[in-house]
């Protein structure tokens, strides 16, 4: 936020570098970066503080990643581009309210595929354990996974 002291990476080499050397309070991650993913240095990032906020970013979001990285210790999955206060609440470690995703409005399709995130989420990114919550088959719930999230808006032409 506002007065802390930020350290830059532009790779995951550099970022290695800055994770041997320094305990970070919280780490702002970007899954692709030129010479490998973010995701791997989650584990490396929590194993100098297990407190530490992770927030992982990508403008590719799978449910199947969100999953993956919570599971991995991350705190919060955000979507690029991501409003400030979004990624200032997700540093923070305050936890998404759902008043939070209202505002624009989002295609059905969308709406369902944040829904299933955050039930999977809620189920540890157990895919069988959301299914059942959810009251779907779980080879349903693979199959809305398997595509990413569904365009924002719908396109409509009168």
């Amino acid at each position: 936020m506002a007065g802390d002291a930020v350290t830059e990476a532009d790779s995951l080499a550099a970022a290695n570098r800055i994770v041997e050397k320094t305990t970070l309070e919280a780490a702002f991650v970007d899954v692709r970066l030129p010479d490998g993913s973010g995701v791997d240095l989650i584990p490396s990032l929590l194993a100098r503080n297990p407190k530490m906020i992770v927030v992982v970013a990508t403008a590719y979001p799978f449910v199947s990643c969100a999953a993956y990285v919570l599971q991995l210790g991350a705190s919060d999955y955000l979507e690029k581009p991501m409003p400030v206060d979004d990624l200032q609440r997700a540093l923070s470690g305050r936890k998404r309210s759902r008043e939070s995703l209202q505002g624009e409005p989002v295609s059905l399709e969308y709406a369902e595929w944040r829904y299933i995130s955050e039930v999977l989420h809620d189920a540890g990114g157990n895919i069988t354990r959301a299914a059942s919550r959810l009251g779907i088959h779980r080879q349903s719930l693979q199959r809305k996974l398997r595509y990413g999230p569904p365009p924002r808006r719908k396109v409509v032409r009168s």
